[in-house]
């Protein structure tokens, strides 16, 4: 199996750190398969949770307590997504992303591939009963260079002090880091191109957001 000995890292990491290993191989959730706002509420997308590929069988209810004892979920947004799109069957950090309790960032009608998702997102409310406020990001204005389709801003890596943000030398580049500044005025916004990377299926966020950075 090409990917055999991925089940082994997290247990060789938890040994190397001192910390706890907990196996919760019946449930597979994907790193960019879920976001969390910090207060409770987990986003998800139905297509990559929910899929045969991933948890064949399983109800939302039962996902959620799942979600709920293992990460303190309490409220639930649940996108529709896209199955069969991708390899990761629509993960949600590629679709929106919690700047936090309050705002989301999220692809932009014009460019929203499943609208109705897009649509969600300005209904949905966080643990408090209210509507977040949503910043809408373009994607790139050409298609990725060796790809079909276009590039995505909306997975980039929050740290403590820097935000690094994908860019793929296109005319919307700009744009997308000026958004995402304002997003985050205290942090530093690093630029970071990315078309290899989106090439080979991975993303800033997805390879980075086990791993805590400054």
């Amino acid at each position: 199996m090409e990917y055999q000995n991925d089940d082994v890292i997290p247990q060789r990491v938890a040994e190397a750190t001192g910390y706890s290993w907990i196996d919760v191989s019946d449930f597979v959730l994907e790193g960019g398969s879920v976001e969390l706002d910090g207060h409770v509420t987990a986003m998800l997308t139905r297509s990559a949770v929910l899929n045969k590929n991933w948890n064949s069988g399983m109800s939302q209810e039962e996902a959620e307590v799942y979600l709920t004892k293992y990460l303190g979920a309490e409220n639930f947004i649940l996108l529709e997504g896209v199955s069969g799109e991708d390899i990761t069957d629509a993960h949600s950090d590629a679709i929106a992303r919690f700047v936090d309790e309050n705002r989301m960032v999220a692809v932009s009608k014009v460019d929203f591939f499943e609208l109705k998702d897009l649509e969600i997102l300005y209904r949905v409310q966080n643990v408090k009963g209210e509507p977040y406020e949503l910043t809408e990001l373009p994607l790139t204005k050409k298609n990725v260079k060796g790809l079909d389709y276009k590039g995505s801003y909306v997975n980039f890596y929050v740290g403590n002090k820097v935000v690094l943000v994908p860019i793929y030398s296109d005319a919307n580049d700009q744009e997308a880091m000026d958004s995402i500044q304002k997003l985050y005025p205290s942090r530093e916004v690093v630029w970071i191109g990315v078309s290899k990377l989106y090439e080979n299926s991975g993303m800033i966020y997805c390879v980075t957001q086990q791993q805590p950075l400054y």
